[in-house]
């Protein structure tokens, strides 16, 4: 499954808060020219980049303080402006009223979740609910919105572009929904509601990422790792030691850590505690997230019944692709219809294979088991085809062959560790000198301030300022397995799973939607489109992983440099469909648990009161979803960042609903070439340049010629004829 946290990527310009005081934004702490110009100055270096090497904790404060008073600045400028409200004056005006926000925000947000230590949390519950002030203090203006709405009547007589039309309409509805209409009460009552969220917001990811910080499992006795691949034990054991522990392994709730450790461990014992672990995250003790999860969802059924809507999911889907929230449940109803008997299918088969009945800590192991009974091939043994130098040399290659664009590695500028990689994007003009399009960084491996997951985030939004072009700076954030300094001093890189291979491409995809925009207003390129179309450049992307002209590109043994067979190649192929019963409807209960959260109205979640209460209620929901008994107490919500977090509420349903899109435009791919340059350039220009330019349905009909097969993702999947 493919996790990318869009918290940061789908995060709208014009958001933001006003500062907490006049007395801490007149007196910066850390006035330094240092730390203020390596965030707010123009950058000297070549093509915009920034010198990430000068750029600390202390950095930030004194950055945005300054910044939030030249945004507030121009705020009040724009207030008191008497002249006829036109585009220019007033809505490319608010376009660019947190312009010099813009570059300290963005990086303020990414080391948030790359470089995080005590004092940046504490300066991100400090400054991101002063954003969401900002916000409301544009957004509820009823001055502005005066101005707004006046040209807004007169839109069709303005002779406006495409582009223009779209900001008019966005900035328009960006109003009426942040409550421009309401009353003076009610402005203050959702404003409360905004700052309270964003602060819990921070307060959820930061237990989350405490809680996995915190945990680790020592093991002594051999026999505990047998059947833990090697690189994993390798892992385990230099951990240990730069813990502290002689002769010892020590496994963590990381990814890279537990994933080997749950599908390969003969030890069921071993097995069950870190499942245990992993899937009670912050549902108890310090970190306890239960009563913040109960919290978000009933403000923000609050906000939404203020705003006039019946609940939060009414008023999300209404500015999405689905329209309505009905139209949301009918979609997951019916996949949860043709997944649940597969998935009723594939635990009887694993049930017969393992010959005993099963655990949840049994899934993951058994399934490789048969996967490799089935099939004829390791998973464990494909991660030496799978070095993730080539793996991203593969998704580079696939991505230039249908673009005709071309990655080269910088390694003359700045970045903020050691590990990430950068690559200036570039393609020929039509003289054929080449011309850059983005920079492109890569943050692969996990480390102790980063948060989990895998996710695009940008460090730089296209523009036009000034008449010149701005050109996006895209991060691709992972937690891949890394490489290891094995005892005896040889280092093994780092090897991929089949499943992190595909999260390789899948960020690419959304990486090559920020990099290849060509939208001039920051609040409609790139990712910055609507949430359940958002996923499409992501999901498609992924089919070219294993496909037979791409995979001999990358899939090639680390040691010999001998590519895949064809053999093992094709076992893969065969397998894309292992447990799709199950893994399909896994996705669609985290999805039902989303809509359980936030489709449901205050006073049903008023009933909810105590930690326990989060714990049945979401038992209740996720039983008709489950296929295998799950221990009491087992509760994800105060881990689901996506929807608590991470802007995903009431929003999860994205991934499948961008699966459908995605399995339905890959098959016009696949019916005139998988590098057809037509279809490539068609997907490129309608999806990946245009951002929110236009609607994504208009934009989807542009690039297939008709709206898209509900029962392509199904037929795919091979469980519909």
């Amino acid at each position: 499954m493919k996790l990318s946290n869009l918290f940061f990527l789908l995060a709208t310009i014009l958001l933001g808060m006003k500062p907490t005081s006049a007395h801490s934004m007149n007196n910066p702490t850390l006035p330094t020219e240092l730390t203020c110009s390596a965030l707010l100055a123009k950058s000297q270096l070549p093509l915009g980049a920034l010198p990430y090497n000068e750029i600390t904790t202390d950095s930030f404060q004194p950055a945005l303080e300054s910044a939030f008073r030249e945004c507030y600045q121009r705020l009040d400028l724009l207030r008191e402006e008497s002249a006829t409200p036109t585009f220019t004056n007033t809505i490319e005006a608010i376009e660019a009223i947190d312009l010099p926000l813009e570059q300290a925000w963005l990086v303020f947000e990414n080391y948030t979740s790359l470089n995080a230590d005590p004092k940046l949390d504490e300066l991100s519950q400090t400054f991101t609910p002063e954003r969401k002030r900002l916000s409301n203090a544009i957004f509820m203006d009823s001055h502005l919105f005066s101005r707004v709405s006046a040209i807004y009547d007169q839109r069709d007589s303005l002779g406006l572009n495409t582009e223009q039309t779209a900001l008019l309409v966005r900035t328009y509805t960006e109003f009426l929904r942040n409550g421009a209409k309401l009353s003076d009460s009610e402005k203050k009552r959702v404003a409360e509601i905004d700052e309270r969220l964003a602060f819990l917001g921070e307060k959820f990811r930061a237990n989350v990422t405490a809680e996995v910080n915190a945990y680790e499992l020592v093991l002594k006795d051999p026999a505990q790792v047998v059947g833990v691949p090697s690189n994993a034990l390798a892992a385990a054991k230099a951990l240990a030691a730069k813990k502290g522990y002689k002769d010892s392994w020590v496994f963590t709730l990381q990814f890279p850590s537990y994933q080997p450790l749950i599908t390969f461990a003969n030890d069921r014992g071993v097995r069950e505690t870190i499942w245990r672990a992993f899937n009670t995250k912050a549902s108890s003790g310090e970190y306890d997230n239960r009563m913040n999860s109960l919290e978000i969802a009933k403000l923000n059924a609050e906000r939404a019944q203020i705003l006039g809507y019946n609940t939060h999911a009414d008023f999300i889907a209404e500015d999405r692709m689905a329209k309505n929230s009905e139209n949301v449940r009918v979609f997951l109803k019916r996949l949860a219809t043709a997944y649940l008997p597969a998935a009723k299918k594939d635990i009887e088969e694993l049930r017969e294979f393992a010959g005993h009945d099963l655990q949840p800590w049994d899934v993951a192991y058994y399934s490789e088991k048969l996967r490799e009974a089935r099939y004829a091939y390791s998973e464990d043994a494909l991660r030496e085809y799978f070095p993730l130098d080539q793996v991203m040399r593969g998704a580079l290659f696939a991505a230039e062959k249908r673009y005709g664009i071309v990655f080269v590695e910088r390694t003359d500028l700045p970045k903020w560790h050691e590990d990430v990689l950068v690559y200036e994007v570039r393609e020929p003009d039509e003289k054929g000198v080449a011309k850059t399009l983005a920079l492109f960084y890569l943050d692969p491996y996990p480390r102790e301030s980063k948060r989990q997951g895998a996710w695009m985030s940008e460090l730089q939004r296209a523009r036009y300022e000034d008449g010149k072009w701005v050109i996006p700076h895209v991060l691709n954030a992972g937690n891949f397995t890394p490489p290891v300094t094995n005892e005896d001093g040889t280092r093994t890189p780092a090897l991929l799973s089949l499943d992190e291979v595909y999260t390789v491409f899948h960020e690419l995809g959304h990486g090559l939607h920020g990099m290849l925009t060509r939208v001039g207003y920051r609040s409609l390129s790139g990712a910055n489109t609507a949430w359940d179309a958002v996923e499409l450049p992501s999901q498609i992307n992924e089919n070219w992983v294993i496909h037979k002209d791409v995979l001999p590109v990358y899939a090639k043994h680390y040691k010999t440099g001998l590519p895949l067979p064809e053999t093992e190649a094709d076992k893969v192929r065969r397998a894309q469909n292992f447990q799709a019963g199950l893994m399909g409807l896994r996705q669609v209960s985290f999805g039902m648990l989303d809509y359980a959260w936030f489709g449901s109205d205050l006073e049903v979640l008023s009933k909810l009161q105590s930690a326990d209460d989060v714990t049945v209620w979401e038992e209740k929901i996720m039983n008709p979803y489950r296929v295998i008994p799950v221990p009491a107490g087992n509760v994800m919500s105060p881990s689901f960042s996506h929807i608590f977090g991470g802007g995903y509420s009431a929003g999860y349903y994205s991934y499948k609903w961008a699966d459908v899109l995605a399995a339905d435009a890959f098959s016009v791919f696949e019916k005139n070439g998988v590098f057809d340059s037509e279809t490539s350039m068609r997907f490129r220009k309608a999806i990946l340049e245009a951002g929110r330019s236009l609607e994504p349905d208009v934009l989807y009909r542009q690039f297939k010629g008709g709206d898209p097969d509900p029962d392509a993702l199904l037929r795919k999947e091979g469980l519909l004829k």
